[in-house]
C-alpha cells in the first residue's frame, strides 16, 4: 500500500453502485485493497472518536469522514438529499469480535449524533466476515479472500434498517454519558440472560443468522456491542485484591517474573507485555497504560 499515514483512496469505476468503505490500519494492510477497482476504500489511522464525549477539538479529528460529502449544517431529512452525498452507502468493514463491534457503534454513534436522519434512509451497512478461521482479523484475510468477500456481497453485506424510536433510544443508552447507572442494569440485564439461557439449554441469541440480510439499531446495541461492553466494564474496574485493573496486573506480572530492574524503553516493555501476558488488544492503549503507572 501507499502511504499508511493518510487516507487511501482508490480508481472508482462507473458502477451502478458504488460503495464508500471505512476501515482501520493496520488491520487491512496485507487485505491490499488498493487492487480493488469497483470500490472506493478509505483507511483511518485514528479511529473515530466517541462524539457523545469528545470536545469539539477531538471531533475536528473526524474531518476525513468529509469523503462521504457530509455537510454539518444539512439535515438529509428525505430520501432524495442522500443526491447531494457523495456517496449513497457508508459500508463499514471491522473485525468480526468485540472490539470491531465497537468500532462499528462508534461510527453508528457519530452518524446518529450528526446526521440521525440519515438512519432512517438505510445509509449504513457492514459487511460480515467469517468469524471462524485459523486466524482472526481483517488484516489475516488474502487477497483472495478479500476478492472472495466482494464478489458475494449478497452473503457478506448487511443493511442496517431504522425500525423505530427503540433504535434512536438504544443508541443513547450506549453513549450517553448521563445514562451510566442505565448501563450497569444493560449490562446486569444482558449477563442474567445469557446465564438463564444456559441454565434453560436455550441457544445463544446471536444478532447474525444464516440468512440475516438486515438488522435494526436496537438490536445490533442489545445483541452486539453488549458484548462489548461488559468485559470493557471489567477491565475499568482495579480489583479489591491488589488495586490493579487488568491491563495493569499484566504489566507488573512481567516486570516481576522477567526481573526488570534495569531502565528500559516503553515500547519495549510493551513488547514484553504484549508477548508475554496474553495481550491482544490496542497497543497504543497499552502504552498508555504503561505511562499512567510510571
Amino acid at each position: 500500500m501507499r502511504d499508511p499515514q493518510d487516507a487511501i483512496i482508490t480508481k472508482i469505476s462507473d458502477n451502478l453502485k458504488e460503495f464508500t468503505c471505512i476501515t482501520f490500519i493496520p488491520d487491512l494492510k496485507r487485505f491490499q485493497m488498493d487492487k480493488f477497482d469497483d470500490y472506493l476504500v478509505s483507511l483511518f489511522k485514528r479511529r473515530v472518536y466517541d462524539v457523545a464525549v469528545s470536545t469539539g477539538c477531538k471531533v475536528t479529528l473526524n474531518v476525513k469522514l468529509k469523503i462521504l460529502g457530509l455537510n454539518y449544517g444539512e439535515k438529509y431529512i428525505n430520501k432524495s438529499d442522500l443526491s447531494k452525498l457523495h456517496y449513497g452507502i457508508l459500508m463499514i468493514m471491522a473485525d468480526q469480535d468485540q472490539d470491531g463491534s465497537h468500532i462499528t457503534s462508534l461510527v453508528i454513534n457519530f452518524i446518529h449524533c450528526k446526521w440521525p436522519n440519515l438512519l432512517k434512509h438505510d445509509y449504513i451497512e457492514v459487511l460480515i466476515t467469517p468469524i471462524l478461521k485459523v486466524s482472526k482479523g481483517l488484516g489475516t484475510s488474502t487477497a483472495k479472500e478479500a476478492k472472495e468477500y466482494f464478489s458475494n456481497m449478497d452473503r457478506h453485506r448487511i443493511i442496517f434498517k431504522y425500525d423505530s424510536i427503540k433504535d434512536d433510544l438504544a443508541i443513547q443508552l450506549a453513549f450517553n454519558s448521563a445514562l451510566s447507572d442505565d448501563r450497569k442494569d444493560w449490562i446486569k440485564w444482558h449477563t442474567e440472560d445469557i446465564n438463564q439461557r444456559r441454565e434453560q439449554n436455550l441457544p445463544a441469541d446471536y444478532l447474525y443468522k444464516k440468512d440475516t440480510k438486515q438488522i435494526n439499531f436496537n438490536d445490533f446495541i442489545n445483541k452486539e456491542l453488549v458484548i462489548f461492553s461488559k468485559p470493557s466494564t471489567e477491565h475499568a474496574i482495579p480489583s479489591i485484591m491488589d488495586v490493579l485493573k487488568p491491563d495493569q496486573r499484566k504489566i507488573m506480572f512481567v516486570c516481576f517474573t522477567k526481573s526488570l530492574i534495569c531502565e528500559i524503553k516503553v515500547a519495549q516493555l510493551a513488547g514484553k507485555v504484549a508477548e508475554n501476558s496474553d495481550y491482544h488488544h490496542d497497543e497504543q492503549s497499552l502504552t498508555n497504560t504503561i505511562v499512567g503507572l510510571a
